[in-house]
């Protein structure tokens, strides 16, 4: 969770968005946003937060799992997936807020 001021956040994500063009523009921003909030290289707020969140079901699949490996990537993906919740929730408030 990288704390930037709303406006600058976008026009980071705007210009990584226009650099990627292969998707269209929102998805684009959507992907960037989340690459410069949140990552990978998450930070440790960030995963800890995210763990609170996780959906129990996931939780009780991913404590079954008995390879390290395969826990890691359904941790991973999870950590993916709900930074995507969080990136889409924050531009909906800017947006609204403004």
């Amino acid at each position: 969770m990288n704390a930037r001021p709303p406006c600058l956040a976008s026009q980071d994500a705007d210009a990584l968005a226009a650099c990627q063009g292969e998707y269209d523009a929102e998805d684009s921003f959507l992907d960037a946003y989340v690459q410069i909030h949140y990552g990978p290289d998450y930070a440790p707020e960030f995963v800890i937060e995210a763990m609170k969140e996780i959906p129990f079901a996931l939780a009780k699949v991913i404590a079954e799992l008995k390879d390290y490996t395969a826990q890691g990537e359904a941790i991973e993906k999870w950590l993916s997936k709900y930074a995507y919740q969080c990136a889409r929730r924050n531009i909906a408030e800017a947006r609204n807020a403004a």
